[in-house]
């Protein structure tokens, strides 16, 4: 309690507990809300690093994916090398369906001796036969000028049946199928085509023997188309089968023919195939023979822009004489026809003859150049890829083992189906990749980025100074990552204040509480004392009086005994009410239910203060409804409850007292309500009047005796007989306490 000028002991002990509790919960929520500043502050950067080990695992996998995927071809072609010619190794590792995993799978392959001297794909032009027979040159003549094609059949069949080089005999029987096409003998003529197309040994032919078996094979097919049976879908197979054989040997119709015929070869059979009915029966041939035709083309393409052709040997004179002979026997033959064109054609063979002896000359004098192919792989590292100059993005890598060197050539998007092989399972955790080549140009992935890669590292050992990037598909990920983390931190901060700042209440409230009770006590003790000590004073004053005969007569000694027997009664009042609470807190409070009459208990009530009332200005009314429902109650724990009330009427009336005690029925209960004029209650005073030991004075000089405990014990009474009891009191206007109790069955 305040005074003027002074706190009291009790308060400065609450405002000394206040302040630590404070310190101990501000202090703690300060060190953690800057905890919480430098944790988000440094977020984004431990958001960064935390990807950046996620990602930088996933990089290092995708390097070793790519070495692995080109470790096991160059392994597989090492394996496959000593048991095959070019021709295999060239069909092993190209045509392959791209993005999968197949170790032969490449675009195409160059194939090299250890001089430098292609191997694989064979060039062309080089194995034809410096001169034609005589008997050759006539049964040509025979057929084109004279169109005797009987005579023109017999002198190409003596030549064929002759020692005569391959060339000269596939030629030969070539000219007997033109022959026998002209005279439309068609059945005789397929005969000599398919036995030239599949009928003769192709082990040790030469190149250009190649190039007419292949044109045999096209030209079977239409003579075939001619026949009376007409085309089959076998023709077609076995032109489409020959054509994507590579594979050499006594029973098998591959021939090693060059580059350009076996691109003549392909071209011609996809065109007539995929013009035939059955071209969707040969669908898997046609799709083979169209990669391995876009192999061979890219191929071509390399070789013409890097592999330029060794400096041949010069030509013999006679060889040209011979080629002069050819071409004045020509022209004797055409000597007496009136054609327009005689002297022009006279004129180019002259200019024709006249080049090539410049050319001869100028190869004498010539030095042999390096291989261009040696020439490029100076500056170029072994397994290493590097990007082409050739109009389509081409890349490269070379590998020599064995005296053979093999050069690998990859277009740019089957190295992007090789590197989405690799790269799979990135995207599930939404990034993309960024390739680059050595040049820092883009090969594969994200081609137009927004930002600058997150995070950068090689590619792998067989792509030197190529790098892969991690791009997030979402640019701004650090930032969201970072803005989750602060709110989780901001959450758990958040949280962990707000517990210590319940705990921090719950302790205040504790230890309020307990102070409280201290204050509670030591007031009881000091209400109880000033309450027990007042009657015991006066009776032992009374007491020692007449002991002493200090009296005047009987009567006085009769009054004396009476104020002494009426303290006694206030005695035994506060003493029972200390042992109802007593009871009432340890709730062994029992109580005798029964079905009672209100009335009944109501007239005990005020008969228990008839006599107290009857003494002074004191005008008491009981007023009782007829025919009330029974309760069920203990009657003598009620007129306690009644007593109570009506003794607090008295106590806090003023002099010319108005008490009232009314019993109705009301909705189910019966109701008894307590009346007085007395001083009445503020709203603080009523919130507050069932408390134990509160008292509305609480000074020890007040004017009515009590201890607070009536109140409790009549709401603890009342509350037991599941009934209620409230209050409506203004100060200066007196109180009105109603109880209700529920109606008995």
């Amino acid at each position: 309690m305040k005074t003027i000028g002074k706190i009291t002991a009790d308060q400065n002990q609450l405002r000394w507990v206040v302040l630590l509790l404070a310190i101990a919960v501000i202090l703690p929520t300060m060190c953690l809300l800057w905890f919480m500043s430098q944790a988000v502050r440094n977020e984004r950067l431990a958001v960064k690093q935390k990807l950046t080990d996620v990602y930088q695992l996933r990089l290092d996998t995708l390097s070793m994916r790519v070495d692995d995927l080109w470790s096991g071809r160059i392994n597989a072609v090492r394996q496959k090398a000593p048991e095959c010619q070019g021709v295999e190794i060239f069909g092993l590792l190209t045509g392959r369906e791209s993005g999968t995993d197949d170790l032969y799978n490449c675009d195409a392959v160059i194939i090299y001796d250890s001089n430098g001297t292609l191997v694989y794909p064979i060039a062309g032009g080089t194995d034809y036969p410096n001169e034609f027979p005589e008997e050759f040159n006539k049964a040509w003549a025979a057929e084109f000028i004279e169109k005797d094609f009987t005579q023109s059949i017999e002198l190409y069949g003596h030549i064929a049946e002759s020692d005569v080089d391959d060339y000269v005999r596939f030629s030969a029987l070539m000219g007997n199928v033109r022959c026998f096409r002209k005279l439309g003998e068609i059945e005789k003529a397929a005969s000599f085509c398919r036995d030239i197309a599949y009928g003769q040994a192709t082990e040790n032919i030469s190149s250009a023997s190649a190039s007419l078996i292949a044109r045999a094979r096209v030209l079977l097919v239409e003579l075939m188309a001619e026949t009376k049976d007409g085309l089959a879908r076998s023709n077609l197979q076995e032109l489409i089968g020959s054509a994507v054989n590579y594979t050499p040997g006594s029973d098998s119709d591959s021939l090693l023919m060059p580059s350009a015929t076996r691109i003549f070869l392909l071209r011609k059979a996809l065109e007539i195939v995929e013009q035939s009915q059955w071209s969707e029966e040969l669908q898997s041939q046609v799709i083979r023979a169209k990669e391995l035709l876009s192999c061979e083309e890219l191929a071509a393409a390399f070789l013409d822009s890097y592999g330029v052709p060794e400096v041949s040997a010069p030509m013999l004179a006679d060889d040209a004489l011979q080629l002069v002979s050819l071409l004045s026997i020509t022209l004797e033959r055409i000597q007496d026809v009136e054609w327009d064109f005689a002297e022009q054609l006279r004129q180019q063979i002259s200019l024709v003859l006249e080049s090539y002896q410049t050319r001869q000359a100028q190869a004498r004098e010539a030095v042999p150049n390096q291989p261009a192919f040696i020439a490029m792989l100076e500056p170029w590292p072994e397994n290493n890829f590097r990007r082409l100059e050739l109009p389509e993005d081409i890349f490269g890598m070379y590998h020599s083992f064995d005296d053979r060197t093999y050069l690998f050539l990859q277009k740019k998007r089957t190295l992007t189906s090789d590197f989405d092989l690799c790269e799979e399972g990135l995207d599930e955790l939404g990034v993309s990749c960024r390739i680059t080549d050595n040049s820092d140009l883009y090969v594969s992935g994200l081609e137009n980025p927004q930002e600058t890669g997150f995070l950068k590292a090689p590619l792998g050992k067989f792509f030197p100074g190529w790098n892969v990037e991690i791009h997030f598909s979402d640019v701004d990920i650090f930032e969201k990552t970072a803005e989750r983390q602060k709110v989780i931190y901001i959450w758990a901060g958040l949280l962990a204040i707000a517990v210590m700042v319940a705990a921090g209440l719950l302790a205040a409230r504790v230890v309020g509480k307990q102070i409280k009770t201290n204050k509670l006590k030591n007031d009881f003790i000091a209400t109880v004392s000033h309450e027990l000590k007042t009657p015991l004073a006066s009776m032992r004053v009374l007491v020692d009086t007449l002991l002493e005969g200090s009296y005047r007569n009987q009567q006085q000694v009769t009054e004396y005994l009476e104020l002494v027997s009426k303290e006694n009664e206030r005695l035994t009042g506060l003493i029972d009410n200390f042992l109802t609470f007593s009871r009432m807190e340890r709730n062994k409070q029992a109580f005798a239910m029964a079905r009672t009459s209100p009335a009944a208990i109501a007239r005990d009530a005020a008969e228990a203060v008839k006599t107290k009332f009857s003494k002074g200005k004191c005008r008491f009314e009981v007023n009782i409804q007829d025919d009330l429902p029974d309760v069920t109650a203990d009657r003598d724990a009620m007129v306690a409850v009644f007593v109570n009330l009506l003794d607090n009427a008295y106590k806090y009336s003023y002099d010319d007292k108005q008490i009232k005690l009314i019993v109705s029925s009301e909705d189910g209960s019966v109701c008894f309500c307590v009346s007085d004029n007395g001083t009445g209650m503020s709203r603080r005073a009523v919130k507050k009047i069932f408390k134990r030991f509160y008292q509305v004075d609480r000074s020890l000089a007040r004017n009515a005796e009590g201890c607070g405990l009536g109140l409790s014990i009549a709401k603890f009474i009342v509350d037991a007989h599941k009934g209620s009891i409230t209050v409506s009191s203004k100060t200066g206007e007196g109180s009105i306490f109603t109880v209700r109790l529920p109606a008995g069955n």
